[in-house]
This record gives C-alpha cells, structure tokens and sequence, in this order.
C-alpha cells in the first residue's frame, strides 16, 4: 500500500510550506515525498516531537486527500440535473 504522503505529494506541497513556513521548495523537492525525510526535516527545523509531527502531517494528509476526493463527486446541482434528464415524460 502506497503511502498517502507520497501520493498526495503534489498537493501537499503548498500546505506543508503554509503550515511550516520555514520549510522551502528546494526542501521539499529534496524530500520529494518521503515520510522520513519530510519527519526529520521538521523535528530538526522545530524542534517538536516526533510524534506530535507525525499526528499533524497526518492530519494534512487527511484534510488534502478528502479535499481531492470531494472534487471527484458530483455536486448536487450535478446530481438534480441527472434526475431531470431521466425523468420519464410520456405520460
């Protein structure tokens, strides 16, 4: 199983940098993804513990993946124009 931080990596990027803002490009093009990495990068900048880093990333993860999966459904207007389309009108 592929970890969520490698494949939200993209998306990530921006709120990594907002949330840590000492953190660069140039870091995160170095991490490029990896959990390790991106953990002691940040226990070493902050000087947080590691556990506590861990429980936000992951808290990240799960705000930008469910975010991305929300763009995947359809809305509601999406939703009420498919049921007008198939409404049956030869009564």
């Amino acid at each position: 199983m592929a970890d969520p931080l490698k494949a939200h990596w993209q998306a990530l990027r921006e709120p990594l940098i907002e949330t840590w803002n000492g953190l660069t490009e140039r870091d995160l093009d170095a991490i490029d993804g990896d959990r390790e990495m991106l953990l002691t990068t940040l226990e070493q900048r902050y000087h947080v513990p590691r556990e506590r880093l861990q429980w936000q990333v992951d808290e990240l993860i799960g705000k930008v993946a469910g975010s991305e999966a929300m763009q995947d459904l359809p809305t509601a207007h999406h939703v009420w124009a498919d049921a007008v389309l198939t409404v049956d009108d030869t009564e």
